[in-house]
């Protein structure tokens, strides 16, 4: 059978301006053959963007990329390292699983470090108590009770470069294939397979799309990509042709044909020609293909980048949104979903993923008409408390209208937590006034 792999909670410390907080999908929502659908909210810099990094931090680990750069001042102000854990719903050949990853990254020379990594999984039958497969705390590497000493000599050898080289390359230890080829002889198949379904089922179908500014000032646009073959980011340059190897022009080809099928019948008449110019052969020698993007409306042609944003942004996202639609194993992330795109149409394309699709889309959104369309299970909310920074709104019923909901507790309060920051309109208008002098 195929391996599905659900994402189930996200637990956060000490990153950017959270110092701790927890989302999770609802269990009784945690199905493997429909979507599960998380829309985050706030107002700005109360922690949903800070979400979106702790899912970007996961997919570099997943990836073998390199960890974030320390300039980007992902530790929360005043301490000393992030801790990030994430729990998985698995299901393979061997049964379903609860897969629980955490990760504590601390500064390096240049970049963040792993500190420590834990992978434990436990079956999903009550009473089953969780087993570590993996860990590496500090300098003690534990694989299923065995410590370094316990090897012999060869894959002791192989561990300690793995080691090395997680710390030198800014990358997980856990997921390393040094680690994978030197403790496989004492891993049971089911937990070799679960590492395995983690770091390549989940991950080809994981995709963190964070807003991209760039096609705001119509320079750049990231097409994310998700074929059967293909998944990825590809930069394409807004403003002058563009040159691709045969073979990754294939498939950015197929992926614009892909979302021609959708993109009709979102934005009535539009669709995105690729015009080939010419074919030359790129400075290492092998083929490549010049050609350029052009928007097709009733007959009309006019380079891309005379679209409007919002259709740039709908046009990058929509092969993801695609396989949210049609796999069961997508996870998609998506910062600032709403950026740039028409409220309805918002609402409308969310709808249809809770309603249809079968993967996992979670987004943040200051677009409020997502919560009229969305079950109050899927929706989530910043607070002003750093210590408690995502919960949901209480007391909704069937019934409610959760975007009045929202408003009235912003402005009377009556949770727990504050959900914003007050402002003052009077104060507002005074520092206009001050400011013109």
């Amino acid at each position: 059978m195929n391996t599905i792999v659900r994402l189930e909670q996200i637990e956060i410390s000490n990153l950017k301006n959270v110092r701790h907080g927890v989302i999770n999908v609802n269990k009784n929502d945690l199905s493997f053959d429909r979507s599960n659908i998380i829309g985050l909210y706030g107002q700005n810099g109360s922690g949903k963007t800070a979400f979106v990094e702790s899912l970007q931090i996961l997919k570099q680990l997943l990836s073998l990329n390199k960890l974030p750069k320390n300039s980007s001042r992902l530790i929360y102000f005043g301490q000393d390292e992030i801790n990030l854990s994430y729990l998985f719903r698995v299901i393979n050949d061997y049964g379903t699983f609860e897969v629980d990853y955490a990760v504590c990254l601390v500064e390096g020379k240049d970049r963040l470090v792993v500190k420590s990594e834990i992978l434990k999984y436990r079956e999903s039958i009550k009473y089953y108590k969780p087993k570590t497969v993996l860990s590496k705390i500090e300098k003690t590497i534990t694989i299923r009770n065995k410590q370094l000493m316990d090897f012999d000599e060869s894959s002791r050898v192989e561990i300690m470069l793995a080691n090395q080289l997680s710390k030198s390359e800014y990358t997980s230890f856990v997921f390393r294939h040094e680690i994978l080829s030197s403790v496989k002889p004492i891993l049971k198949e089911q937990e070799e397979r679960i590492i395995s379904s983690l770091s390549k089922d989940f991950n080809v179908d994981f995709h963190v799309i964070k807003e991209n500014g760039l096609i705001h000032e119509n320079i750049l646009m990231l097409l994310n990509i998700h074929l059967k073959e293909v998944h990825g980011k590809m930069p394409y340059h807004l403003n002058q042709p563009m040159v691709l190897p045969k073979e990754f022009f294939i498939h950015f080809k197929q992926t614009i044909d892909q979302i021609n099928i959708v993109l009709v019948n979102i934005i009535p008449d539009l669709s995105v020609i690729v015009n080939v110019i010419a074919e030359e052969t790129m400075e290492e020698g092998s083929q490549g293909i010049r050609f350029e993007l052009l928007s097709e409306k009733k007959g009309v042609k006019l380079p891309l980048k005379c679209e409007s944003a919002g259709v740039l942004k709908i046009i990058s996202i929509l092969s993801t949104l695609i396989a949210v639609y049609n796999n069961e194993n997508a996870c998609v992330v998506i910062d600032e979903l709403d950026s740039g795109i028409f409220e309805f149409l918002l609402g409308e394309l969310v709808e249809i993923m809770d309603s249809f699709g079968r993967g996992q889309l979670f987004f943040t959104s200051h677009n409020l008409r997502v919560l009229e369309v969305l079950n109050k299970n899927n929706l989530w909310f910043t607070t002003s408390n750093p210590q408690n920074r995502f919960i949901k709104i209480s007391g909704i019923k069937t019934k409610s209208n959760i975007r009045d909901m929202y408003i009235r507790t912003i402005q009377l309060g009556g949770e727990e937590e504050q959900l914003y920051d007050r402002i003052d309109k009077f104060f507002i208008k005074k520092s206009f006034q001050k400011a013109r002098k």
